[in-house]
């Protein structure tokens, strides 16, 4: 998505080679599990957050253009029409994604409370993107009536989901996208969120294929997408050295509107891949949430796909939609179909 060597030599201490990035990159994933106590220590110093935007920042910026790739176009150009605010930017993540994917919209806004991460997401900026519709502040915006989409990326994760349902009651954008990491944990809490927006009329147009209560709210399961990517030459060098695989990233990725012209059209035959279950010999086993919020079993024939696309499907991304025609009813929840769309990049 972004031209790799450049965000190198835009990095804070360009100077920094692989091996000793990849050693400051080793301890902010520690931080980021197990000892997320430290977790401010990420942004402790420039080395520290030259690490993270030469690993986290252009991978973790794949998962809104998967979203993008979700959505309609219809969806996209009301997008386009907003200013657009990223709430805990780090060094631009997800400013500079939507600059690229909504270069119409009227401007991009990244908040973070770290001076590190904003001096980076700067030095970006001036010396890469040089995008004059950018720019990046340590305090909120004031409330006004301008439309806005709100991108919470990875930022919910860490300030909670009250605090980030206060920022949208006080904003009240047209639109809130949600990318925090794809744990059972970070899931409960955006249920918990889905069901303070559904509340307040906002409509959540991705993930889910209708607006009833989530099939899993009540279960020990959670529902994510599972994001697999390829990276460029270097950066896959550097995830190697790191012992980090960044070529399939789970995330949990929501999408709301409060504008009807965005709101998706509920289809008893539509429905979103949850996980493969099973590759068996005749059959995929997919597991499945219909526009009735229902999760359901897919025994969808190999026949039905020629070779090529067969190959694609064994590593295929769970969060797409599928489009599909019943032939039979099995036990379980379980629905042999007789042909199925599915639509892969």
């Amino acid at each position: 998505m972004f031209d790799y060597d450049a965000i190198l030599n835009s990095l804070l201490n360009p100077n920094l080679n692989k091996q000793q990035l990849a050693k400051l990159i080793g301890t902010q994933s520690t931080q980021f599990t197990s000892e997320r106590t430290k977790l401010k220590n990420n942004y402790s110093d420039e080395d520290l957050i030259s690490a993270y935007t030469s690993f986290y920042f252009p991978t973790n910026a794949l998962k809104l253009e998967f979203l993008t790739q979700n959505l309609s176009d219809e969806q996209i150009s009301a997008i386009s029409k907003t200013h657009i605010l990223d709430i805990g930017t780090g060094p631009g993540t997800y400013v500079f994604s939507a600059s690229e994917l909504f270069p119409d919209a009227l401007s991009f806004t990244g908040i973070d409370e770290s001076k590190l991460m904003l001096k980076q997401a700067n030095k970006l900026n001036d010396e890469y993107f040089k995008n004059s519709k950018i720019g990046f502040s340590e305090s909120l915006p004031l409330v006004d009536d301008a439309p806005r989409t709100i991108i919470f990326g990875n930022s919910i994760n860490e300030m909670g989901m009250p605090a980030a349902f206060k920022i949208i009651k006080r904003y009240k954008p047209k639109f809130i996208i949600c990318i925090e990491p794809g744990t059972k944990e970070v899931f409960k809490d955006l249920l918990a969120l889905r069901k303070k927006l559904l509340l307040i009329d906002y409509k959540i147009q991705y993930p889910c294929m209708g607006q009833g209560s989530c099939p899993l709210q009540n279960m020990d399961d959670w529902c994510h997408q599972s994001i697999k990517t390829t990276l460029d030459y270097e950066l896959e060098s550097l995830s190697q050295v790191a012992k980090l695989d960044r070529k399939v990233m789970p995330a949990t990725i929501h999408f709301y509107s409060f504008d009807e012209e965005a709101t998706s059209t509920e289809s008893s035959d539509k429905a979103r891949l949850v996980r493969l279950k099973r590759n068996v010999k005749h059959a995929y086993l997919w597991e499945v949430c219909t526009s009735e919020n229902k999760v359901i079993t897919l025994e969808v024939p190999k026949k039905l796909f020629k070779k090529k696309m067969l190959k694609q499907l064994d590593g295929i991304s769970s969060g797409l939609e599928v489009s599909y025609t019943v032939a039979k009813e099995l036990e379980n929840d379980t629905f042999r179909v007789k042909d199925i769309e599915i639509e892969i990049d």
